[in-house]
């Protein structure tokens, strides 16, 4: 998928453009945040636990529309949660401890 991205300068937060008709891709869905500039990506907690990060601040564009493609194709998180437990799971091996790896999601 392509995402229409639409700023006209470098003051305004980018937003973008989503078909509603488009079928839902949970990686498309977290390269369009990347393309907003709020990188996604997870790590895992000391407790085992997993943490999903994405940036916020002005330099991060409109999420809304993104959000709203989500809630209708993918309402219960099911294909999100599987593409980020498959994207951890599938990470480059690391000597660092599990703790301190992050993964991006929809690089």
């Amino acid at each position: 998928m392509t995402f229409l991205v639409l700023a006209t300068n470098e003051t305004e937060r980018p937003t973008i453009s989503v078909d509603p008709s488009t079928p839902f891709d949970a990686h498309e869905f977290y390269a369009g945040l990347r393309v907003l500039n709020a990188d996604p990506g997870i790590h895992q907690r000391p407790d085992g636990g997993f943490w999903e990060y994405c940036a916020v601040g002005h330099l991060v564009g409109d999420v809304s529309e993104l959000y709203r493609w989500a809630d209708s194709g993918d309402p219960d998180g099911v294909s999100r949660k599987a593409y980020v437990f498959a994207a951890w799971d599938t990470r480059p091996a690391s000597e660092l401890p599990v703790e301190y790896q992050f993964v991006p999601l929809g690089a």
